[in-house]
């Protein structure tokens, strides 16, 4: 029982790094990446945005590689098509934002969900539907959620949103951090406030926030996309089969997150194992992996080699192509003693590892 807990730690918890990392994107900088350009597809066509707030600065660049003019809070001028908060606010910025929304542009506020409770973030939720009817939650990471309103509802041209990606600078960001198409972004898509605030309703207020508590059952329609004639029909057809494709992949990481809650370990890997052969590049799953991946470098720098060696084991269900989780895999069983069955894993590590080199 005690190793299934140390287990259940190494798949829920943060640590330090030791052998060479597989290529993931960053979660922190992706989640920041696919925040800023969430936002910017609900307004294609916006030129100038104001960013706000303690962490405004993490976003700047990238509204600016996109394109878009952009002011901070002490430089306000003119009119804006957007408005963008992240972190705490100083100084009346209400003016601006009723400015913004005037113009039917669109308010966009990161919710940082790290140690957040479930009351907290109701009141959140209730203020911002208040001040906004129209507005959507987005769940680009475990942790980092966005906001994203507008005072009346309206339709987005697919082809406008379109348009982001053939931008050289736009593409790049987004490719970093895992978002590469439409579809891709669109698995971050959780409903509107509307679909996403009974879900409150059972649970207790002083719980820390999990982002399954707020995905409904039945993947909900993005109904404010509106397919306009530039778009061939054949196009939107694959469009909507790779969103869905991409947001049942994201299902299943949320899936596999309330198994790993329950203590259902073997049942969680497995979930995240479907969720990467559907999707890999998932930034909620590539979360996962880095969390899993750091928490046995811990057990390796302490010298504990069987749960090292059981991180990596599970990492390598997960993602069986992985030539350097079985690369660690096959040291630690070494160290164990183990000799004969590290020489095996160490030979299949070399075998995947020529074959990515090959490719």
């Amino acid at each position: 029982m005690k190793f299934r807990y140390c287990l259940l730690a190494a798949l829920a918890l943060a640590g330090c790094s030791k052998v060479e990392k597989p290529e993931t994107s960053p979660s922190f900088t992706g989640a920041r990446i696919v925040s800023s350009y969430l936002a910017i597809l609900e307004k294609p066509t916006a030129t100038r945005c104001l960013i706000a707030g303690s962490r405004a600065g993490d976003y700047r660049e990238f509204f600016e590689r996109a394109g878009l003019k952009v002011d901070n809070l002490d430089e306000k001028s003119g009119k804006y098509d957007m408005v963008f908060i992240a972190g705490d606010t100083k100084g009346p910025i209400g003016i601006l934002v009723d400015k913004c929304l005037a113009a039917k542009g669109v308010l966009a506020r990161v919710v940082d969900a790290r140690e957040k409770r479930i009351n907290e973030l109701e009141t959140e939720f209730t203020q911002f539907k208040a001040l906004l009817p129209s507005a959507h939650l987005w769940m680009p990471g475990i942790e980092d959620w966005l906001l994203v309103g507008r005072s009346e509802s309206a339709k987005i041209k697919l082809s406008a949103m379109m348009e982001v990606f053939a931008r050289e600078d736009s593409f790049d960001d987004l490719d970093a951090a895992g978002c590469s198409s439409l579809p891709e972004l669109f698995a971050s898509y959780v409903g509107t406030l509307d679909e996403v605030l009974p879900a409150f309703a059972g649970l207790d207020g002083a719980t820390l926030a999990r982002p399954q508590f707020f995905v409904a059952k039945a993947i909900p329609a993005i109904g404010w996309i509106d397919v306009d004639e530039a778009v061939d029909a054949d196009v939107m057809a694959a469009v909507a089969a790779e969103s869905r494709a991409m947001q049942e992949a994201r299902r299943t990481v949320l899936e596999g997150g309330i198994l790993a809650d329950a203590h259902q370990i073997d049942e969680a890997t497995e979930a995240w194992a479907r969720a990467a052969a559907a999707n890999p590049r998932d930034p909620m799953l590539i979360d996962r992996l880095e969390r899993l991946w750091k928490n046995a470098d811990t057990f390796f720098r302490v010298g504990n080699f069987a749960l090292a060696a059981k991180c990596y084991e599970t990492y390598l269900m997960i993602r069986p192509d992985d030539w350097q989780s079985a690369e660690a895999l096959a040291f630690c069983l070494n160290q164990l003693g183990q000799r004969d069955l590290a020489a095996q894993i160490h030979d299949k590590a070399m075998r995947l590892k020529d074959g990515n080199q090959a490719r």
